[in-house]
């Protein structure tokens, strides 16, 4: 299954990340991710307000835009994955 962010995402500049896309390919365990919504940046271990909750298992591909906030809101144990970080929105044909 590959999760994307839904036309609600906004682009963030605060966010770590801003200028790249990340793409997760997850290998082990389970757990939710939520996209979109925004973070107090003086805070992010807060976590983000508002945004759409992704569950995630071993398999899925989460591609996160450039700018997307973004966080691992629930670990079920534990998560091993492999992250590529692309310049520019991957989503966006033609445009780094």
């Amino acid at each position: 299954m590959v999760l994307l962010p839904t036309s609600k995402t906004r682009i963030v500049e605060e966010v770590d990340g801003a200028d790249v896309s990340e793409v997760y390919y997850i290998l082990e365990g389970t757990g939710e991710q939520i996209t979109g919504g925004s973070y107090d940046p003086k805070n992010r271990t807060a976590g983000i307000k508002g945004g759409e909750k992704h569950p995630f298992k071993p398999g899925d591909v989460l591609i996160i835009p450039r700018g997307t906030a973004h966080w691992f809101s629930k670990i079920n144990g534990h998560v091993t994955y492999i992250e590529v970080r692309f310049p520019g929105n991957v989503l966006e044909t033609g445009k780094p």
